[in-house]
């Protein structure tokens, strides 16, 4: 008879032990102890987080703000990326002369409302759909 990993899962029994079958569909996780000193107020803060039921135990707390700490990081560069070459970008625009010199409030202002207008063209363009 087929053990119930099998019959949950749809798989062929091919001759192996259910426990074998079981074992082989969960994957092994293995963690490495750290002691790790927290001020009085983060543990205070994972006791809360654990006390709402979300979190099983501290552990699951730091996991999940270690995991969002490292998409954090990778946003980050990826923005730091972007920002570099819209630098680059801008850098070959004044090289290539594409730029323009405000030397009076008068040069300002008409440039901020020449962006505003821009804005206010693209924000009806895409509320019309077009």
């Amino acid at each position: 008879m087929l053990g119930i990993a099998t019959k949950l899962l749809g798989l062929e029994y091919h001759g192996l032990t259910d426990f074998a079958i079981t074992n082989m569909l969960v994957p092994v996780r293995r963690f490495i102890p750290m002691n790790v000193s927290l001020t009085p107020e983060l543990e205070t803060l994972i006791d809360q987080k654990v006390k709402t039921g979300l979190y099983n135990s501290a552990s699951d707390v730091l996991r999940e703000a270690l995991r969002l700490l490292d998409e954090h990081d990778r946003d980050k560069e990826r923005r730091r990326g972007a920002l570099r070459k819209e630098m680059t970008k801008g850098v070959e625009d004044i090289n290539a002369g594409r730029y323009v010199t405000l030397e009076t409030q008068k040069d300002f202002d008409a440039l901020a409302e020449h962006t505003k207008q821009k804005g206010r063209e693209r924000l009806a363009r895409s509320k019309s759909g077009s």
